[in-house]
Order: C-alpha cells, then sequence, then structure tokens
C-alpha cells in the first residue's frame, strides 16, 4: 500500500503517527483541500481506515468520526474525551475522498487538511487538557535490549512513495517489520493493544526491527478490525508481550499524565 493508513485499534500496513500535538494549537488549521466529498455509510467486510496517500489524496473508508480526530491530529482514540452523553455522530461511519491542490503534499501537511475539514464540515471544536490516564510504559526488560542497529539509508520522504522510515508495516498474522525505527515509533506502534505506550527504555537511536506473527490472545484491547488484506492471527502464535522479551523489551501498566483532546462540540457534516 503506498501510503500512510491509520488503523481503528487493528495493526495494518504502512502505521505511522504524525505527531502534531504541540505542535499545532487545538482546532488551529492552515490548509484545506481543493476538493473533498463526505459520505455517510454502513459497515461492510473490507477496507477500513484512512490513508495518506502519494499525489496529495486522503481516502478514508467506513471509519468513524473518533478514528477520523486521531488521524488529523496524530494522537490515540484513548487520548479523545466526548460529552456525555456522547453524539450520535460518533458511532456513524464515513467514506472520504479528499484531494490537496499539490500533489506533492505529505502525510502531515495532508493531516492538518483533515484537521480543517473535520472543522468545516463536522463543524469540530476542540480543546487540549492534561489528564492522568492508565498507560503502558515501554521499558527495558532485564538482561537489556537485544536490537539491530539501523544502517545508513535515505529517509527523506517522497510524495510519490511510501515513508521509507520511522513506521511498521504488517500486521499480527505475518509479523511486522520496521526500518529505521526508534523507541518512540515502536511505542506509537504498539496503542493498538488499548491504550497509551509511552517509552520509558531511554534508549537512543534507529534500529530495524522485525517482529514475528503474535496472537491477540492477551491484547488489553479486543476492538480489532481487519482491513481484508490482513490474514486471521494464529492463536498459538506468541502474545506481544512475548515478542517484546526477546527484544529484551517489557510492557508495564501505570498511570501518567498526558494531554488529551476534548470535544466541544460536533455535528454530522455537512452534505456535500
Amino acid at each position: 500500500m503506498g501510503g500512510r493508513r491509520v488503523p481503528l485499534t487493528a495493526l495494518v500496513v504502512g502505521v505511522a503517527v504524525v505527531r502534531l500535538l504541540g505542535q499545532t494549537q487545538a482546532g488551529q488549521t492552515t490548509s484545506k483541500f481543493d476538493v473533498a466529498s463526505i459520505k455517510p455509510t454502513t459497515f461492510a467486510p473490507g477496507l477500513m481506515g484512512v490513508q495518506f496517500l502519494p499525489g496529495g489524496r486522503v481516502v478514508v473508508a467506513q471509519s468513524p468520526l473518533p478514528l477520523l480526530i486521531a488521524a488529523a491530529y496524530g494522537i490515540s482514540q484513548e487520548r479523545i474525551e466526548w460529552p456525555k452523553p456522547a453524539p450520535p455522530v460518533v458511532n456513524e461511519l464515513y467514506n472520504i475522498e479528499a484531494k490537496a491542490a499539490s500533489s506533492d503534499s505529505l502525510a502531515r501537511q495532508l493531516a492538518l487538511m483533515l484537521q480543517s475539514l473535520l472543522a468545516e464540515r463536522f463543524q469540530l471544536r476542540l480543546h487540549r487538557e492534561t489528564k492522568v490516564l492508565p498507560v503502558l510504559a515501554l521499558n527495558v526488560a532485564k538482561g537489556g535490549p537485544h536490537l539491530i542497529k539501523a544502517p545508513a539509508r535515505d529517509c527523506s520522504e517522497a510524495p510519490s512513495t511510501p515513508k521509507p522510515c520511522h513506521v511498521f508495516h504488517g500486521g499480527p498474522a505475518r509479523g511486522a517489520s520496521g526500518k529505521t525505527v526508534n523507541m518512540t515509533d515502536l511505542a506509537d506502534f504498539l496503542t493498538f493493544l488499548g491504550r497509551p505506550v509511552i517509552d520509558h527504555t531511554d534508549i537512543r537511536g534507529d534500529f530495524d526491527i522485525d517482529l514475528p506473527a503474535w496472537s491477540r490472545g492477551t491484547e488489553v484491547a479486543a476492538r480489532t478490525v481487519d482491513d481484508g488484506r490482513e490474514p486471521t492471527p494464529d492463536p498459538s502464535s506468541p502474545t506481544m508481550f512475548a515478542v517484546l522479551a526477546d527484544l529484551g523489551l517489557k510492557l508495564d501498566s501505570t498511570r501518567e499524565p498526558l494531554e488529551i483532546l476534548v470535544i466541544d462540540h460536533v455535528e454530522r457534516p455537512t452534505p456535500d
């Protein structure tokens, strides 16, 4: 797949996080898509998720609003707080096709445009707060890490090619691989476990990390959705906790103060 895709909570091909928190104010947007279509839909087996594609395109397949916000702001869905009761639009699915005026737009620029689209069409208004939340801390296990240093490679991001570095590709049935990834990249990848994952390893540098196939038996969250390309994981495969142990790493449950997005207002989108 030739672009960045943000999963619902599953492992998918080309997972990466646009780290926009701290770089833009909540609700602040700087650019817009040239054209955009938003259509309500219902669930059907197959592709789900948000794709930032070469050529300045964004394609969203049967995805709910929490996933759209997570993709736009580079934050896990667990760090989005909704009004109580949550508005009905939270549980509705949408297909979106949007294109930037420039075909050279990079993923981080497309994410900002998606913020603009949410503000304009969904009337999304939000602000930031800091709250103490349950998290998984990525730590070094007893005996130290077993990691392979990444060789020198060109990591420049081109709009016509998938992101070459700092991203994992794969899923539980096939395993996943990351080239020139750091511990923050690994922590971002592990958010499919259902909690924010925070890097506490103090390990510096870039590595090539290959994760073998793993089972979903002990994942913190069972909210997994496949994209139609990923086979069913083998339940006899090791858990992700065991996979990390082979790398000399571990996950510890704890609580930490984290920045969250608080939703102040949202509506069903205006029609095309």
